[in-house]
């Protein structure tokens, strides 16, 4: 069987889905049939496959894929599929990519934005065309505020939201100029659909998407765009650059808005951008928030400064259920935070810590002994452990804290408790981390390999995806994957096409392993 390289044959930019699939076929076929070519071409860039004797079809795809330089054939797919798109369907694509995360569509409309009609008006808005704009609003000056497009967004907002000057330096600039003439027409810096949340998809919110820009965002603020619109300055709040998150402080948002999104700034723990909502007004009663995600002095001493309560009790939300009642000192206990302690106690705070308190901060510590002395001067302290107290012991394994966890199963802590955002038991929490050792602990005390977070995912899944979006850069996630699979979790079909397609080639030998040994087995 004769068989041709794919990359001598099709070009990329000119090749169609159709053409491509049934070349991963032929390459199928050929490898099937022993074809030496085929089988060289696999060892080059799938060498984990060389050696089989079948090829599966989306194994073949990959190999295809990666002849032209994409890690996966979804991102051959992707890239593909918006080269092949005219008319309205690569207008849509274009209107679309300045809200969607597909980095390989984003390039093939731009490599296309040629082809595209600039004499729509949404489309020189995306494009950040001056001349066109300007033509455009000439011709239809009442359409400046027009709703349309696949988003049904003004021009203002796609041009605000467009991701295109992550491929072209000049794009800012022009941006900014596009900007003004809309607004010098009558635009109106408050239009926008409303999005899932309830809020605004704003053209605000797109001046602070990162890296966020400041001269931008200050136009709009000119023109009366509203801070309040449910996500400019939560969005402000995850910026290091904290320019945006100034402008949209002194334009006056909502109480209610500065009382949710300070504490997404003490999520990022930046205590200067914490001290900015403070300045303009913002309670200082966030300890309890600071206390739970373990921020730094720092971050605490910003709230201390301007008058935060160290006596507060923590209320119940859904969040903090593990740490609602208690004052932060207690908090500070639990977590093992000897300076947050005390920093407390040095601005007044009441020591109210009870014996719970101790066990956990002991635990947190690592201190064995003093956990033994704790349990043998207070009898029946762990049977009176709340499900609450319970599930620190999930919260240390998100840490990484394998002593803690040690230390709490060795006393009757309860292995499946499950903690906080993601409603994790410790498995998941420690398979998140790609902390090996821990989950291998975790697995040998007889953790439930079915259990799952508040999205469904197990453990294996967990690992896969934080490995991906999440990575704990010292995480060992090809060993924890490996770990969970010899402990009898099933690998999924999609698992190893995800793993291949972030680059995740670690953890693509581990499955590709354990798969052969599945097929091998009687």
């Amino acid at each position: 069987m004769e068989f041709l390289e794919p990359v001598s044959v099709i070009d990329p930019r000119r090749a169609d889905l159709d053409r491509l699939k049934r070349h991963a076929r032929e390459l199928k076929d050929a490898f099937d049939a022993g074809n030496s070519a085929a089988r060289e071409l696999v060892a080059r860039h799938l060498p984990q496959r060389a050696s089989e004797e079948r090829l599966k079809l989306a194994y073949a795809q990959l190999v295809v894929a990666r002849t032209y330089g994409f890690k996966s054939w979804p991102r051959l797919k992707a890239y593909v599929e918006a080269r092949q798109l005219d008319g309205a369907a690569l207008r849509d694509a274009a209107l679309n990519s300045a809200f969607e995360s597909n980095d390989f569509a984003l390039r093939a409309v731009f490599e296309r934005r040629s082809d595209l009609d600039s004499s729509d008006l949404y489309v020189a808005a995306v494009l950040a065309d001056v001349d066109a704009l300007a033509r455009a609003l000439a011709a239809h000056p009442e359409r400046v505020n027009a709703f349309g497009g696949p988003r049904n967004c003004p021009p203002l907002v796609y041009l605000c939201h467009s991701r295109l000057g992550e491929l072209e330096p000049a794009f800012a600039e022009r941006r900014l100029e596009c900007a003004r003439l809309l607004l010098a027409c009558g635009a109106d810096a408050n239009a926008g659909p409303k999005n899932e949340h309830g809020g605004t998809l704003s053209a605000l919110y797109g001046t602070v998407k990162p890296p966020g820009d400041p001269e931008f965002c200050r136009l709009l603020l000119e023109h009366g765009a509203r801070v309040s619109d449910g996500e400019s300055l939560y969005h402000a709040s995850e910026l290091a650059d904290l320019r945006c998150l100034e402008l949209l402080l002194a334009h006056g948002p909502e109480e209610r808005d500065r009382e949710w999104c300070i504490v997404r700034m003490i999520d990022h723990d930046n205590a200067d951008g914490i001290r900015l909502y403070l300045k303009h007004g913002t309670n200082p009663n966030h300890l309890c928030a600071a206390l739970f995600r373990e921020r730094s002095l720092g971050c605490l001493q910003a709230l201390l400064d301007y008058g935060a309560d160290v006596n507060q009790i923590c209320p119940e939300d859904w969040l903090r259920k593990r740490v609602a009642g208690l004052t932060p000192i207690q908090i500070a206990e639990r977590s093992g935070y000897d300076a947050a302690t005390l920093l407390l106690l040095a601005h007044g705070a009441a020591d109210n810590r009870g014996p719970r308190d101790f066990l956990i901060g002991a635990c947190a510590r690592g201190r064995r002994s003093e956990v033994e002395r704790l349990l043998a001067e207070h009898a029946g302290l762990v049977a009176s452990l709340a499900p609450a107290d319970h599930s620190n012991l999930a919260a240390f394994a998100r840490a990484g804290n394998r002593a803690a966890v040690e230390i709490m199963l060795d006393i009757g802590f309860d292995i499946e408790a499950k903690a906080d955002d993601m409603v994790c038991s410790a498995l998941l929490y420690a398979a998140m981390g790609g902390h090996l050792e821990l989950v291998r602990l975790l697995v040998a005390r007889g953790a439930s390999l079915t259990a799952t977070h508040s999205y469904g995912g197990n453990a294996l899944g967990t690992a896969l995806w934080c490995a991906a979006n999440f990575r704990n850069p010292v995480g060992n996630y090809a060993g924890v994957v490996e770990l969970l699979l010899r402990a009898g979790m099933k690998q999924r079909d999609d698992e190893l096409p995800f793993a291949l397609d972030h680059g995740l080639e670690d953890v693509a030998a581990v499955l590709i392993a354990h798969g052969r040994q599945a097929a091998d087995a009687p």
